[in-house]
């Protein structure tokens, strides 16, 4: 939670909309990391691997396009 994303309407709800797709994106990266690994009986640190920097990846990003929206509605509060 951002003080830009909770004060403006818009960039709250566009970066859930775009956050919910990135995420099932990577629930299904991980899924398939995981039946690979469990097939080639590799570690199991790779799917943590891809859990964890897909996930921080991801925050990241969202936190810099929520401003990104916030800021193209012209920084108002409640857009």
């Amino acid at each position: 939670k951002t003080p830009w994303s909770l004060n403006n309407n818009v960039s709250w709800k566009e970066t859930h909309k775009r956050g919910s797709v990135l995420f099932v994106i990577l629930g299904i990266a991980t899924f398939i990391t995981s039946l690979i690994t469990a097939l080639l009986e590799a570690s199991t640190m790779i799917s943590a691997i891809v859990i964890a920097v897909g996930a921080i990846t991801i925050t990241i990003y969202l936190m810099i396009y929520s401003y990104k929206v916030y800021k193209a509605n012209g920084g108002k509060q409640n857009g």
